[in-house]
């Protein structure tokens, strides 16, 4: 399997360049896939980013910088299921995660996406459907951050989609680890 088929019919070389950093967890994809993909990443060949399952490697992304926050554009999806892991208020990190364990089976890995610092936000304990994070549009950066008392400030705006509405995480930076550890190490 090549990697276009990995992440998706015609979003190989330009358009992946251009979708970095996204995360892509596919249940289709076989350890040879992930390997063939990750022997690619390494050498340089742009590869948007592959999910781990199975695999020693770690996939590790954290987004600060402002060129990776285009408004509207996608930065993680991912169909497995996701729950409010942690809230440090010390620190002002959110952590969601999808566990090895759940009632979507046992998977060999865990993600844990991070929001840090956290200055406002609205979520739901657990996300059933899978989780999308995206960056706010304009016009939702600048609702929200009024609904917040934030105006004026340079804290991004990330917006979690769901059938029901959308949800958000106003923060600096975010970022995602896959590993093979268990849940609660």
């Amino acid at each position: 399997m090549e990697i276009e088929k990995i992440i998706g019919p015609g979003q190989s070389g330009k358009a992946l360049q251009a979708a970095q950093p996204w995360l892509v967890c596919s249940s289709e994809a076989t350890p040879a896939d992930r390997s063939s993909a990750v022997r690619r990443q390494r050498s340089g060949v742009p590869v948007a980013a592959i999910c781990w399952h199975a695999l020693p490697v770690l996939d590790r992304q954290w987004l600060t910088q402002d060129q990776q926050f285009a408004p509207g554009r996608e930065l993680f999806r991912c169909d497995r299921q996701f729950a409010v892991w942690a809230y440090t208020i010390s620190h002002s990190q959110l952590v969601l995660r999808a566990r090895t364990t759940g009632t979507d089976g046992h998977r060999p890995t865990r993600i844990d996406v991070l929001f840090k610092p956290v200055e406002a936000m609205k979520t739901r304990m657990e996300y059933r459907d899978g989780l999308v994070i995206r960056c706010a549009t304009t016009d939702e950066r600048d609702r929200i951050l009024a609904d917040a008392g934030l105006v004026g400030t340079n804290f991004r705006v990330f917006v979690l989609p769901t059938p029901d509405g959308l949800d958000h995480v106003v923060t600096m930076g975010v970022g995602w680890c896959e590993d093979e550890r268990e849940d609660r190490e």
